[in-house]
């Protein structure tokens, strides 16, 4: 568990560090952070609300993700266009950390506790040219053998289209606002606020898209204390930075890669990396489904496996 709340961290203690996990297995199979890539992907406005499109409305997608020591991550997503309204999107986010044994100061078995944590969040969307901006309103909560906290938070994000090639901009400022419940008044928690801005490229004539990302843009420095680096700027900068990629084989297989140089940092062991901070995956479309599979590297005790299963009602009803 230590491992999994390490993920994506800035040096210090952060509340409601599930929220930096990866939404579903294309993100997670692209590198896990990612706020411009205009895919097939109804989750995306989960990690920039400017990605919700009408194209992805009326499609339901459940995702799992399981992690080392029985921690499972779930998450649904559902978006909806109501005419002038506009487009809304909702997802729910369920993170469970398994049985874990409690003891009190004498060291005797007083029972277990199941540590969790949830998210709700309603999010829209407006286009403007080649131009689209959205916002996501969260209200989260943590809950650890009876200590709670409760919080809401707010994301923006803007996303530029090219109107002639397949290049997208985005922006993404995300998990800024309050907590009205403190999960405790002893240790002095922040919230898991990050700046995020990336690009997404398809060359022309290529079966290959591209995104290169930036994260915590606010904070330069995200060593670890006492850490000892032999090319410190080098690693700093690129502990900022994920890239993602896709292999568009045809129009019903996409094979996912992705690289994250924090998450290989603070996971890995001080004698071998191995595959922590990469990412591999597969996105396979079937008429009316779509079923993404991730595998990505946390660490060397175990990585994730990640899925999602979207279904395209308008497809169905359709046929």
């Amino acid at each position: 568990m230590a491992a999994l709340q390490t993920f994506a961290q800035q040096p210090g203690t952060t509340a409601y560090s599930f929220l930096n996990l990866p939404y579903g297995a294309k993100l997670g199979g692209v590198g896990g952070v990612n706020v411009s890539l205009l895919a097939n992907d109804p989750n995306l406005f989960l990690s920039n609300p400017a990605l919700a499109s009408d194209s992805l409305a009326n499609r339901p997608t459940v995702n799992f993700t399981t992690f080392p020591t029985g921690i499972g991550f779930s998450s649904a997503t559902y978006s909806r266009s109501f005419g002038k309204a506009g487009l809304w999107s909702a997802g729910v986010q369920y993170l469970s950390y398994g049985k874990i044994d409690s003891y009190d100061a004498t060291g005797v078995a007083t029972g277990s506790f199941t540590p969790k944590d949830y998210a709700v969040t309603i999010s829209h969307v407006r286009s403007a040219n080649n131009f689209r901006f959205g916002a996501s309103l969260k209200v989260v909560g943590s809950d650890i053998a009876g200590y709670r906290g409760s919080a809401a938070l707010l994301d923006m994000g803007g996303l530029f289209v090219h109107p002639n090639q397949r290049f997208t901009v985005g922006l993404s400022i995300k998990n800024f606002g309050f907590e009205w419940q403190h999960q405790s008044d002893v240790v002095d928690t922040q919230l898991p606020f990050d700046v995020q801005a990336g690009a997404s490229i398809k060359p022309e004539h290529m079966p290959f898209r591209f995104s290169l990302t930036l994260h915590h843009l606010y904070q330069w420095d995200l060593t670890q204390p006492n850490e000892t680096l032999t090319n410190a700027f080098a690693d700093n900068l690129m502990r900022h930075v994920v890239i993602g990629g896709e292999f568009l084989l045809n129009k019903h297989i996409n094979v996912l890669f992705g690289y994250n140089h924090l998450r290989r940092r603070e996971l890995r062991l001080e004698s071998s990396g191995g595959f922590s901070g990469f990412s591999i995956g597969m996105d396979i479309k079937a008429r009316a489904f779509e079923l993404v599979y991730a595998y990505g590297g946390y660490h060397v005790a175990g990585n994730a496996n990640m899925f999602t299963l979207s279904i395209n009602l308008n497809e169905m009803i359709k046929n």
